[in-house]
């Protein structure tokens, strides 16, 4: 590993001065390792020691490379030691199959990721990402170089164990003994990464943190934004996907395609899909439904950078819930990332879904209360529904409801039956403004249906309830970060 170390800082791989890094920060180290594919011998040489860290999950998986630095290594692993391969895209082709994912796979295949450097594993976590929602199973990464930022705890949470063949304190200290560098030059790069760490979850015995009610943003409203929230402790996997997608797009927008027809739904992902962070399906309501369109919806949903909610509503029994959600002709757990789900048949149900959803690193939630005028939700069903999400975070993100049901800032909630104007049709739905139930009630995401369907423009339809609930979650912030 000692030969291996001064071979990157020989070819360059491994950078000293002041760089300005992707995230902004400005930091003394900065490694390239795009520069190996022009030194065969020592791209050799990374892919075996790769091999060596993770022979054990290997043998019996399929390799996937982080794009693109990783891509020549995983191919590398994958051809010296017979393993098949996949590759993921950055993006979906727009002609051909116009697929994420290349390769031959089943549902269930293990799948061991490759990458570079892990600084917070984000790139780790987008790759498993795509696999998962692919049905594959990722519980292992192998990295050449951890940069002790934070990623492998990060990865940890989201199920994912690291396995590395290099931290940056240990190439430091190579780099010392063998005369590379100095102990200033080992004492500054030490001072940022410690300084500098992503936030990752503290030790079991630190108090979660408390919940501040943001002042003028009603009742349940949090102070605390979606980025921050999606980096609590107590936060799943799943949620602080979906938070951090929601503040990357500025977007707390679900549009809820109800449609009859499968051209229709696909037609609404297009047009929407720039400006939600969910999109509503009710597949079983379909004319037309065929076994490829989960595939070509969850296409769409990767390029335009949202999640899929299938709002199936499962209310059986476990041993039918689990059926239901894994097999059958919908094949639901292989493409949502999302399901609801009612906590009437109790714990045992939603215990069965979890134990399909979890291992593919999808979510569900609770329906808590409903926006149907007499709905049954009960104070009573409301505190149990809470209970059981609290019980089974790593599957429960948060709730269906009209407002907040807990004070929670790790758990979300969905809020159906939002339109620009306030008011019912003639069937008991209730309509909320985004202001409502953004702004004054608290709520996370709002889920738009008729108000975007039924307009003339669908695509100008959703950027205008794009524009207007990012608007209420801003001001919901405001008062919080003015004191």
């Amino acid at each position: 590993m000692e030969d291996l170390v001064e071979a990157l800082f020989e070819a360059e791989a491994v950078k000293f001065g002041n760089f300005t890094l992707k995230s902004g920060l400005a930091s003394p180290i900065y490694f390239d390792l795009r520069v190996i594919v022009s030194h065969p011998r020592l791209m050799l040489q990374v892919a075996e020691r790769l091999w060596d860290v993770g022979r054990s999950v290997c043998h019996s998986a399929l390799l996937c490379g982080v794009p693109y630095t990783a891509l020549p290594i995983a191919t590398l692993m994958a051809t010296a030691h017979e393993r098949p391969m996949l590759m993921r895209r950055k993006e979906a082709k727009q002609y051909g199959t116009a697929r994420m994912l290349e390769g031959a796979f089943a549902a269930g295949d293990v799948c061991v990721v490759v990458e570079d450097v892990v600084t917070s594993g984000s790139s780790v976590l987008e790759t498993a990402d795509v696999l998962r929602q692919h049905g594959l199973q990722v519980r292992d990464a192998l990295v050449l170089l951890d940069r002790e930022q934070g990623g492998r705890e990060i990865l940890a949470g989201a199920g994912i164990t690291l396995h590395s063949v290099c931290t940056v304190s240990r190439l430091m200290q190579v780099l010392l003994d063998r005369g590379r560098v100095d102990r200033a030059t080992v004492d500054s790069v030490s001072a940022f990464i410690s300084q500098n760490r992503a936030t990752s979850p503290p030790p079991a015995s630190s108090p979660a943190p408390s919940l501040v009610p943001a002042p003028g943003g009603g009742p349940g409203a949090v102070a605390q934004s979606y980025g921050q929230r999606a980096r609590l402790p107590s936060t799943s996997a799943v949620a602080s996907r979906l938070l951090l997608l929601m503040e990357e797009k500025r977007s707390n927008l679900c549009v809820s395609a109800d449609v009859r027809m499968a051209a229709e739904l696909l037609a609404v992902a297009r047009a929407v899909g720039p400006h939600v962070c969910l999109l509503k399906t009710h597949v079983d309501a379909l004319d037309d439904f065929t076994a490829d369109l989960p595939e070509r919806l969850a296409e769409l949903a990767r390029s335009h950078r949202f999640l899929l909610l299938e709002d199936r509503k499962f209310a059986d029994i476990g041993h039918t819930a689990r059926r239901q959600y894994q097999g059958g002709v919908f094949g639901i757990a292989s493409w949502a990332d999302l399901v609801t789900a009612h906590a009437v048949s109790g714990p045992g149900g939603l215990e069965a879904l979890a134990g399909v959803g979890v291992p593919l690193g999808r979510g569900c939630l609770l329906i808590a209360k409903m926006s149907s005028q007499g709905a049954l939700t009960t104070q009573g069903y409301m505190q149990a529904t809470v209970a059981m999400a609290e019980a089974r975070r790593d599957f429960v993100l948060g709730f269906i409801s009209t407002e907040r049901v807990t004070h929670d800032p790790s758990l979300l909630h969905v809020t159906p039956g939002v339109k620009l104007q306030p008011g019912g049709d003639d069937l008991g739905q209730q309509y909320l403004t985004p202001e409502e139930v953004v702004g004054r009630r608290g709520c996370d995401v709002m889920v738009v249906g008729r108000g975007v369907l039924e307009a003339t423009d669908v695509t100008a339809a959703a950027r205008l309830y794009q524009q207007a609930g990012w608007d209420a979650y801003c001001g919901r912030l405001q008062p919080a970060t003015a004191s």
